[in-house]
């Protein structure tokens, strides 16, 4: 397990599986700041597109992926964009429950669990049966 350095200011927050649409924000401290969601986001040909275009050149310390549901393709696409994006900004990853409320993930940063690379995980249809 890897600790979050204090110095760690604002992470990217991705959702791109509670819906067809990508859920983009930043969240600091206690505090979630310019959500912005894509319409159809999660499409392939949007998904990288949408990413580099709401960052903006702003500076990360780290990245939240949201899991668990969703389609099973777009699961695994958005961990390889993540994985990429910080293998990239040498910043460090984690998951949460894609029903956690960005709130409580902005008051639950300093327990996350942080690493270099996230594995995906899927617990949509077909799961346990």
């Amino acid at each position: 397990m890897i600790k979050v350095n204090k110095q760690f200011k604002k992470f990217l927050y991705i959702d791109g599986v509670s819906s067809r649409d990508l859920v983009l924000a930043l969240v600091a401290d206690k505090k979630v700041t310019n959500k912005k969601i894509v319409k159809n986001g999660t499409r392939t040909e949007k998904l990288v597109n949408a990413i580099f275009n709401y960052l903006a050149g702003a500076s990360i310390n780290g990245i939240i992926v949201a899991q668990g549901a969703g389609s099973f393709s777009q699961v695994r696409i958005i961990c390889v964009v993540a994985n990429a994006l910080a293998y990239a900004q040498q910043i460090k990853l984690t998951t949460v429950p894609v029903n956690t409320n960005l709130e409580q993930v902005s008051q639950r940063l300093s327990r996350l669990k942080w690493s270099k690379l996230i594995l995906p995980k899927y617990n949509g249809p077909g799961v346990g049966q």
